[in-house]
């Protein structure tokens, strides 16, 4: 993909059209500039990241499976992407105006689809649900939980995929139900 080889900055549209197969005026037409064609890109994996964690989580499973099987998912779609998932997650999501309005956008939709599958999980646990604000940030602390420890496996890959998928399940059940995150072998002791 170009945008994970050359940067927002370094992308052309002419590099894309060509790359396409296509007339310059056809991508213009399309995308009226680097931020919509940017827009576009993380849109389709937003819709596949969303797909592919409600098939992996199944909605009659424990609070603790859902967790466990959508960090595996996170983290199987990162792993698939990691070029990508650096450059759009690490320095230049956080520097480039315009990449950061495309993933707070991402962020925007994630919560929701956070907040919407989980919802009857949490309630069936047991553990009352949040107010909405109090939701959209014990959200919002989850995903910076699982991208915060995504970045780090990524730059030191030395546990498995699923020992980090383990360990982020078991921080995000303990924040959404303190107490029912008991996913094997993450210390429950708080700090």
């Amino acid at each position: 993909m170009l945008f994970a080889e050359q940067g927002f900055s370094g992308l052309r549209i002419e590099e894309v059209a060509r790359s396409a197969g296509a007339a310059r005026s056809q991508v213009y037409r399309l995308f009226p500039d680097k931020q919509a064609l940017l827009a576009a890109l993380v849109r389709e994996d937003v819709e596949a990241f969303v797909s592919r964690i409600a098939g992996a989580v199944q909605q009659d499973a424990s609070l603790e499976g859902m967790l466990q099987a959508g960090a595996e998912a996170f983290l199987s779609f990162v792993d698939e992407r990691r070029t990508e998932y650096q450059l759009l997650f690490g320095l230049t999501g956080r520097i480039d105006p315009d990449v950061a309005a495309v993933i707070r956008g991402l962020h925007s939709r994630l919560a929701d689809e956070f907040l919407r599958q989980f919802r009857p999980a949490v309630e069936a646990a047991g553990v009352p649900w949040p107010g909405e604000a109090e939701a959209r940030i014990i959200t919002r602390a989850a995903m910076a939980l699982a991208e915060g420890a995504a970045q780090a496996w990524l730059v030191e890959p030395d546990l498995p995929r699923a020992r980090v998928a383990q360990i982020v399940a078991g921080m995000i059940a303990d924040a959404l139900a303190p107490g029912a995150g008991n996913v094997q072998g993450v210390p429950q002791k708080r700090l």
